[in-house]
């Protein structure tokens, strides 16, 4: 089994497929039609396409792959890839991965990952070239978004979210990124159950800030920075392929485009609508049920 491979796994990926082949298409029309305007190139490479949680991309059915296979069919559109991943080894096997792909024969030799290690592009130039329309970094989610700091009126692109579990301040560095790149779209799997099972752990060390976290004051965040964000049941979609696992996963996707549409076939309401309200409550936890919830002082 790859890193975070579940039974949700293959739903998940085409999940990205799709929803990022459609992003990728619409971004790549608006750099057609407005490539040669003052206003467009304000900025350097605004076409920014991120995976949070890449993974070791030791399969097709991982989101690093999508993404560079979808770019790959629009290799005219200019755009970079950032490839997030916080594990040592799990990033070593990804940079690995990448270079068996032959994405593009132009490579470049970036500057070394491991700071304090003397291996890979320290002791060997060859392991650091990668295609070089995708950037690697090896760092955690808020370090990496402390290079993103400040508003960004021109950046286009999608940024996807798929943690394991739910972990407090990874969010809260993500809603800044949210409000500071209003043009950029978030797609993102939410473990409900996750959320529920840190805010029943009440009376232990370091979960006191979890106590008032739900899933809808979550999605209530996001829509604070996005006019639109819509919603999919991932674990009634997920039943049909039985998985093991018996955790909830929601599926969201938040915009500022106000042309954003979603097609049926992807299963998505948005969040104000009675089908969005049903599914947000159904997976809800208030403070009322975290207190009979019976969890124990225990990271799950």
């Amino acid at each position: 089994m790859t890193v975070g491979r579940s039974g949700i796994t293959p739903i998940k990926q085409k999940n990205v497929q799709d929803i990022l082949s459609s992003r990728i298409g619409k971004c790549s029309g608006i750099w057609k039609k407005d490539k040669d305007s003052a206003w467009y190139n304000q900025e350097d490479k605004q076409n920014t396409f991120i995976d949070f949680t890449a993974g070791d991309m030791s399969s097709d059915e991982t989101s690093p792959m999508t993404f560079i296979q979808t770019l790959r069919k629009y290799s005219y559109f200019p755009s970079v890839l950032y490839l997030i991943e916080k594990d040592r080894k799990t990033f070593q096997s990804l940079l690995h991965n990448i270079r068996k792909l032959n994405v593009r024969t132009n490579y470049n030799v970036l500057s070394p990952m491991f700071k304090d290690d003397h291996d890979l592009c320290t002791v060997d130039a060859e392991h650091c070239k990668v295609p070089p329309e995708i950037i690697l970094k090896n760092m955690d989610l808020c370090s990496f978004l402390g290079e993103f700091q400040g508003y960004h009126r021109y950046r286009f692109g999608l940024a996807y979210y798929d943690p394991n579990g739910f972990k407090y301040q990874d969010f809260k560095c993500l809603f800044s990124f949210i409000r500071n790149n209003p043009r950029m779209d978030i797609m993102m799997n939410i473990n409900a159950t996750q959320i529920k099972r840190n805010a029943g752990v009440m009376k232990c060390k370091g979960f006191a800030k979890y106590r008032n976290i739900s899933l809808d004051k979550v999605i209530k965040s996001i829509a604070q920075y996005k006019k639109t964000v819509f919603i999919r049941n991932n674990f009634a979609i997920e039943s049909d392929f039985n998985p093991k696992s018996t955790h909830k996963f929601i599926l969201l996707y938040a915009t500022n485009d106000p042309n954003q549409k979603m097609p049926d076939e992807f299963g998505f309401v948005t969040i104000q609508s009675e089908e969005g309200q049903q599914l947000i409550n159904k997976y809800n936890y208030g403070s009322k049920e975290n207190k009979h919830s019976g969890a124990v002082c225990q990271p799950v």
